[in-house]
This record gives structure tokens, C-alpha cells and sequence, in this order.
């Protein structure tokens, strides 16, 4: 019995110790296995400070892969209002010849009551939702980038509904989210 209970005993430390480095190896293969970490720099490019901040991205190509410009304003009747040195098309073409991710940033103003305007009412929403693939897609930007700020705790749910239907026409419309 004596020698029962001491081969039972070395048995289950076997077993224990197997699962034990079965364990260890799959936890340090997993680690091998998982994907690498791309690093994403993004470079705002104020309107009011654009050719400063142009140059800056354009001495450090190795730097930055998506840049967004602050170019509009939402408005509240739905529209998008281009800010000074909007549009400007030599940050487009320098965005596409570099494969740059362009996404250039629409502004609230931090204006809690424009936001709330445009979310509470469909037809608004539906509108800034066009308006704003209407200049994603005409110019051929990888997305857009919302600085919507100040939003009422009120508006969770309507502002929630607005980005989920927003990404969702601009998945329909740019191959950059597809």
C-alpha cells in the first residue's frame, strides 16, 4: 500500500508538472503568435497654422500616417462650412501620393445646443449623415475625423445612433472602412 500511495503520488506531480508546462508553453507561444502593434501617428493640421504644420509632416514622412486637417464646421441646418484654407489641394495630392490617410476634422465649435439640434431631429441628422459622405466621397478622403465636443449627457443615445448611421453610409461609400 506504502508503494501504492508513493507511485500515485509521483504519478500526479507528473501530471501536474505536465500541465504546468503545457500551460507555460502555450502562454509564451500565444505571446509569439498575437499580431504586432502598427504604430498609427496622426498630425492635425490646424487651418489657422497650416503651412507650419504641412511642412512639419512633410519633414518626417516616416513619422506620420494620417493626417487631419481642420477644414469645417458642422453647421445647424446639417451642412459642413469649409474653414479658411480648406480643400487645400496640395494636402490632398501630398496625402495620396504618400498613402497617407486623410481624414480632415469637422468642429462643433463646442456647441453642446448645434449638436444636440442636428441629433434630435432625423431629418437634420439625415442631412449632416449626407452631407458629410457627399465630401468624404467627392473628395476622396479616407474619412472623417468628428470633434464634436461638449455633447449633453441628454444626447448619449441620439448622438450614439448618429455615428453608428454615420459609419454606416460611409462604409457603403468609402473603401478605406471596407
Amino acid at each position: 500500500m506504502y508503494k501504492t500511495n508513493k507511485r500515485l503520488l509521483f504519478l500526479s506531480a507528473v501530471a501536474v508538472l505536465c500541465i504546468l508546462m503545457a500551460t507555460i508553453f502555450l502562454i509564451a507561444n500565444s505571446k509569439n503568435t498575437s499580431p504586432k502593434r502598427i504604430l498609427s501617428i496622426n498630425g492635425w493640421i490646424p487651418y489657422w497654422n497650416q503651412a507650419i504644420a504641412i511642412t512639419s509632416v512633410k519633414n518626417n514622412p516616416k513619422v506620420f500616417n494620417e493626417i487631419s486637417p481642420f477644414w469645417y464646421d458642422a453647421t445647424k441646418s446639417g451642412n459642413i462650412k469649409p474653414l479658411n484654407n480648406s480643400e487645400d489641394p496640395q494636402i490632398i495630392n501630398y496625402a495620396q501620393n504618400k498613402k497617407l490617410t486623410l481624414t480632415p476634422l469637422i468642429s462643433n465649435e463646442f456647441s453642446s445646443s448645434l449638436i444636440s439640434t442636428i441629433v434630435n431631429d432625423p431629418l437634420l441628422m439625415q442631412n449632416h449623415i449626407q452631407n458629410i459622405v457627399d465630401k468624404a466621397t467627392s473628395l476622396d478622403y479616407s474619412g472623417i475625423d468628428l470633434d464634436y465636443e461638449n455633447v449633453l449627457p441628454s444626447d448619449k443615445e441620439a448622438f450614439t445612433l448618429f455615428v453608428q448611421k454615420l459609419a454606416n453610409a460611409l462604409h457603403k461609400k468609402i473603401s478605406f472602412f471596407m
